[in-house]
């Protein structure tokens, strides 16, 4: 079903992510040539082949987030402060996905707020969003030309997505014109291979939407189990602090060096396979011909397929019968080279799909999520402030909402290497 030659195609959940009444985009898109298209154009900016910036700008940010949490949150002897990091973690997914796709963070670590109120628009629209996807009628009524006018986010909104998408088509259309600001970034990369400026503006604000946060669940599920379970904390830090050949705290690692990780990598493999933080339908249509399952099923043309991957994530065939446990050291305990490496692995990129299916950010996010908390274990001690209920809030609605994971955050002394 998602090869890359799969006779498949996209089917209507993937309406619910258009942004604009006229225009398609890249996620909304079912026809399959215009998919393929549109992939073709903007993967050279995902890959970082025509943004050479790109990492240095993730580090831009996670400094940032240094700044921020040693100059408000730090616990010292006198004073114990609470950090909502659940809100640190979405606001460090903001600003990277704005420094990139704008080329200018709109500053949410900087002023620690929630500007134009954009967390607060998705925790209000993605539960309906979810919903009228999922509900065949009322997915038939959101395509709707009509409705689709009357419900999408407008430029002139003063706040929520509107907001944004009005500062997004401004930062973009910079980029184009006769005195155009020409720049090696990812709209640089998409004034390049022809995409419009309504189109780049659409891809900019498409990211925020989504790509924010899928990463932000994604290290707030990480860390939630690396600093809720003693041992596999305390394992993370000795890797993290002890490795030869990382650099000093004045230096955030780069992406070679974090990859070089093991255990912080099997620890974002099993966060990832925990909570696969995008876990809506992704509904798939049937070829004209038909198709039959490995049990004989047999599946009539045009039926549209929905997909449950927390159970994929969770199946004791491929994960063991302890599948539902956080336990990073399965990825290092499954022999190189076997057969049931090979399963979990080819499984686990389910969580960001195969071939023509397949995430184009899946690097971005990968990158940032594990520089991010490799400098977050590295530099400071974590603590619950309420490990009973370590989240107020934590909504799956094909995107997780998660709110009000409160933690104490220390500085961490110097380790003898």
């Amino acid at each position: 079903m998602n090869a890359p030659r799969s006779s498949y195609r996209r089917g209507s959940w993937f309406k619910a992510f258009k942004l604009d009444a006229d225009h398609e985009n890249v996620i909304s898109e079912t026809d399959e040539e215009k998919h393929r298209k549109m992939r073709l154009k903007r993967t050279p900016a995902y890959s970082g082949a025509d943004n050479p910036e790109l990492e240095s700008g993730i580090d831009e940010i996670i400094c940032s987030m240094i700044t921020l949490i040693e100059t408000k949150y730090i616990c010292d002897l006198n004073i114990r402060r609470r950090m909502d990091f659940a809100q640190i973690a979405q606001f460090f997914t903001l600003d990277v996905i704005t420094s990139l796709a704008l080329s200018r963070s709109f500053g949410y670590l900087e002023e620690d707020t929630d500007i134009y109120d954009c967390v607060k628009t998705m925790e209000e629209k993605v539960p309906i969003m979810n919903f009228m996807s999922a509900v065949p009628v009322l997915s038939k009524i959101m395509r709707m030309h009509w409705f689709q006018r009357l419900i999408m986010p407008t430029v002139d909104d003063k706040l929520g997505m509107g907001k944004v998408k009005g500062v997004a088509r401004q930062l973009v259309a910079q980029r184009y014109g006769a005195d155009k600001d020409v720049r090696l970034d990812m709209i640089g990369s998409f004034v390049k291979h022809g995409l419009t400026l309504q189109e780049a503006a659409d891809e900019s604000l498409l990211q925020i939407l989504v790509g924010s946060d899928t990463s932000a669940t994604l290290i707030r599920v990480a860390m939630l189990h690396i600093i809720g379970t003693p041992q596999i904390y305390t394992r993370l830090v000795q890797e993290v602090t002890t490795t030869p050949g990382l650099p000093p705290l004045t230096a955030v690692m780069t992406h070679v060096q974090v990859l070089r990780l093991p255990y912080l990598n099997a620890c974002l493999k099993e966060a990832l396979r925990q909570t696969p933080v995008a876990a809506g339908l992704m509904t798939k249509v049937v070829p004209p011909e038909g198709d039959t399952l490995p049990d004989g099923t047999f599946l009539p043309p045009g039926t549209e397929i929905g997909q449950c991957v927390i159970g994929v994530h969770h199946n004791v065939e491929v994960y063991g019968p302890d599948a539902d446990v956080f336990r990073p050291e399965r990825w290092l305990e499954a022999p190189i080279g076997s057969e049931q490496l090979a399963h979990m692995e080819r499984t686990h990129e389910l969580s960001f799909g195969y071939g023509k299916f397949k995430c184009l950010g899946e690097r971005i996010a990968k990158m940032k999520t594990m520089k991010c908390i490799a400098e977050l274990i590295r530099r400071y001690e974590w603590r619950l402030c309420y490990p009973e209920k370590p989240m107020e809030k934590n909504s799956n609605m094909g995107l997780f909402l998660q709110k009000g994971m409160w933690v104490y955050v220390e500085k961490r002394l110097p380790t003898k290497r």
